[in-house]
């Protein structure tokens, strides 16, 4: 039996805070987070392979921590507060063959992907957020998670599968 698997996991995180409050007539407080976190995982057959069975997985499971958060808050005649948070994610897995496969005796080959996504972003005011202690107090939060994740299991149109009992392909995602 041949078996040729690949895992990876790509974290990444950033937090930030802003504050201002004082004596001052204006106080603005602004905190800004961004986070990008890119992985490919790739499992592949590209030569000849002569087995009794082949597997071909390639998996980009959900990473501890992939996320943003911002906090702001603002103290003054006029307060104005703003936090904004931002999570790009983008992530592959693929698994694939290329060459030709022989298998002795029936057994399968198969060829799996998979990936899990686990991503937070926050945007929240810190304290009381933007305080007024005279006419005006603004304040605006905005947190957003743009995520792109692939999940391929691939037989090349160039590629060969001679005697096995069964061929599959499988493809799952989890999350978002």
């Amino acid at each position: 039996a041949v078996a040729v698997t690949a895992a990876g996991v790509a974290g990444a995180s950033s937090s930030s805070s802003g504050s201002a409050e004082g004596e001052a007539s204006v106080a603005i407080g602004a905190g800004v987070a961004l986070t990008l976190a890119t992985a490919t995982t790739t499992a592949s057959i590209a030569g000849a392979v002569t087995a009794a069975s082949v597997a071909v997985a390639a998996t980009e499971p959900a990473a501890p921590v992939i996320g943003a958060a911002a906090t702001s808050g603002a103290a003054g005649e006029v307060s104005i507060a703003g936090s904004f948070a931002l999570a790009i994610v983008q992530r592959d897995a693929l698994a694939t063959i290329t060459g030709s496969v022989t298998i002795v005796g029936g057994g399968d080959v198969g060829i799996a992907a998979a990936t899990e996504s686990a991503v937070t972003a926050t945007a929240l005011p810190a304290g009381a957020g933007a305080v007024g202690t005279g006419a005006v107090g603004v304040g605006a939060a905005l947190a957003l998670v743009i995520i792109q994740e692939r999940a391929i299991a691939s037989l090349a149109d160039t590629a060969t599968v001679t005697g096995a009992g069964e061929t599959w392909l499988e493809v799952a995602h989890t999350g978002p």
